[in-house]
C-alpha cells in the first residue's frame, strides 16, 4: 500500500517484508519529475513526465485524491488543507471508513513543525479542531478525529470519514460561495443573526380629503430627515400643489421629493 506525499517529495511505502516478516514501512525519496520542456513560443506550455520509480508507485497505490481548487483556496489554515487532502485520498475507499495513526504520524501529515504544539491539548485546539471544522464545512466528505487512549494517555488518533448527505452538500456549496469574512464564527455557531427589518408600511396611494398620507413611522422619518420643516405644513402645501395634477403613483416618495426641494430652497 502506498501513500504519496508529494508536498515533501517523498512517499511512505507499506508492504509485506516477505518470509513471514509481516508488514514493513519505509520512506522512499524520489525525484518527482523527469525532464521538462518549455515551449519557446512563450505561451506558458510546459511538457513533463514522471520518472519510472514514481510511475510504479502510483500504479500500485490504493489511494487517490481529487482536489478541487476552489475548496483548496477557501481554507484559512495549512492544517485544514492537509486534512482535506487526507480525507480526499480515503473518501472513495469502498470497505474502509476509518484509519488509525500514531500522534507523531498525524502531526507530520498535518504539517506541524517539529517542536510546535507538543502538548496534545494545544495540538487538538489549534490544529485538529479548526481543521475538522473547515473540512466538514467546505470539503466533499465529512470527517472526525478521535483520540485513542492507553489508560489516560493519548497514544494515537482515529480519522473517520463519510459521504455527506444532500443537505450537507448544499450547505457546503452555499458556504463556498459565501465570504471568508466571519466564516469561523459562522461555522462555530457563534454568528449573530441580523434580521433585516421590513420596509416601512407607507401609504403609497392618495389619502382621503383632509387626511395625512403618512403613517407614524413615515412621519417620524420625515421629521428626522428634514428637521427644519414642519411636516404638517409641507404636506398640506404638497396636496395643494397636486390639486390640478395627476396623483403620483407613490404618494410618500413624491412627498419626500417635494420636502427635499423645500429644504434645499431654505438654504
Amino acid at each position: 500500500m502506498c501513500y504519496p506525499d508529494l508536498n515533501h517529495a517523498q512517499l511512505r511505502i507499506e508492504r509485506e517484508a516477505g518470509e513471514g516478516g509481516g508488514p514493513e514501512t519505509f520512506t522512499r525519496r524520489v525525484q518527482l519529475l523527469a525532464g521538462t520542456e518549455e515551449s519557446a513560443r512563450g505561451d506558458g506550455v510546459v511538457f513533463y513526465s514522471f520518472p519510472a520509480a514514481v510511475r510504479g508507485i502510483i500504479r500500485e497505490s490504493s489511494q487517490y485524491a481529487r482536489l478541487q481548487k476552489q475548496v483548496m483556496f477557501a481554507f484559512s489554515s495549512k492544517y485544514a488543507l492537509a486534512l482535506y487532502e487526507m480525507v480526499q485520498k480515503r473518501g472513495n475507499l469502498k470497505y474502509k471508513t476509518s484509519e488509525e495513526f500514531s500522534l507523531d504520524r498525524f502531526r507530520a501529515l498535518l504539517g506541524v513543525e517539529r517542536g510546535k504544539l507538543t502538548r496534545f491539548l494545544h495540538f487538538r485546539q489549534r490544529a485538529i479542531e479548526p481543521a475538522v471544522l473547515e473540512v466538514n464545512a467546505l470539503g466533499e466528505y465529512a470527517c472526525k478525529v478521535e483520540p485513542i487512549y492507553a489508560g489516560r494517555k493519548v497514544t494515537g488518533l482515529r480519522l473517520s470519514w463519510w459521504t455527506k448527505s444532500l443537505e450537507e452538500k448544499m450547505a457546503t456549496l452555499h458556504e463556498l460561495r459565501s465570504s471568508r469574512i466571519g466564516r469561523r464564527t459562522r461555522l462555530q455557531g457563534r454568528a449573530e443573526t441580523v434580521l433585516a427589518l421590513p420596509p416601512p408600511t407607507y401609504l403609497s396611494l392618495w389619502p382621503s380629503d383632509g387626511q395625512s398620507g403618512l403613517t407614524e413611522r413615515a412621519y417620524a422619518a420625515f421629521r428626522r430627515d428634514f428637521p427644519g420643516l414642519d411636516v404638517d405644513v409641507v404636506e398640506r402645501e404638497f396636496q395643494a400643489y397636486l390639486t390640478d395634477r395627476r396623483p403620483p403613483t407613490d404618494y410618500v416618495k413624491a412627498l419626500y421629493g417635494f420636502a427635499r426641494k423645500k429644504a434645499k430652497d431654505m438654504l
